[in-house]
């Protein structure tokens, strides 16, 4: 039998599954007879304290790219396409 080890806190639990398919790899794995590992599982946690965490890494995410779209490059480099397609028209 294979084994799989995984790293992570709360891979699996009763307050649901960290991660989007984790049920699923976790099928998989028996299906093929693989002993799935989990390392550092840490403490369990809150459905408030996952949400939290959950909802603060979705704001991340999307501040990274608002900020990321308004950066100094990328505007420049918008003003580049808009002038290029304003001089072919």
């Amino acid at each position: 039998m294979a084994a799989l080890a995984i790293r992570g806190n709360g891979a699996t639990g009763t307050n649901g599954t960290r991660g989007f398919g984790a049920e699923l790899v976790f099928a998989i794995c028996e299906a093929r007879e693989v002993e799935v590992v989990i390392l550092n599982q840490g403490e369990d946690t809150t459905f408030e304290e996952d949400l939290a965490k959950d909802v603060l890494e979705i704001i991340t995410v999307f501040s990274a790219r608002l900020y990321g779209s308004r950066s100094r490059k990328n505007q420049k480099l918008l003003d580049g396409v808009k002038k290029a397609v304003e001089d072919a028209t």
